[in-house]
């Protein structure tokens, strides 16, 4: 499960989505070029948490699969960190519970869709497997 999202600049948190379909802008004079994620539940198993496969940031004007890398940080978090600042445009994040997934350390898939009854923090449905997807701005 995944129970928190945040658009960063290095360790500065920028804004944070309120839930999983809310949508946050963010403007470009911030300079944001990172997505950090908290996952909820079992410990995460770091390496499964791979960039542009089980975690994929995309500029849906260009359709651009952002590079960028991945890095582990305390309390079961991640951070994807571009290899350059974040264009203007709408921006599509993924978070994949389905092959190739993003695991606990026992190898369970991340319980990643968003409840349609219930669209809040934690993300999931109780069964592993499930992609999160959530989208942001980045607004002039």
């Amino acid at each position: 499960m995944v129970d928190a999202l945040w658009i960063v600049r290095g360790d500065a948190e920028l804004a944070s989505f309120a839930s999983p379909e809310s949508m946050p802008e963010v403007h470009v004079g911030r300079g944001a070029n990172g997505v950090a994620v908290r996952f909820a539940g079992a410990p995460l198993e770091p390496s499964s948490v791979v960039a542009s496969k089980s975690f994929t940031v995309q500029h849906l004007p260009s359709g651009t699969v952002l590079p960028g890398t991945m890095s582990a940080h305390p309390g079961n978090r991640m951070r994807f960190t571009a290899d350059a600042s974040f264009e203007l445009g709408e921006h599509r994040v993924e978070v994949r519970g389905d092959d190739p997934a993003v695991t606990s350390m026992t190898g369970s898939p991340l319980d990643g869709e968003i409840r349609p009854s219930d669209p809040t923090w934690p993300t999931g449905d109780g069964q592993p497997g499930g992609n999160l997807v959530c989208r942001f701005t980045i607004g002039d």
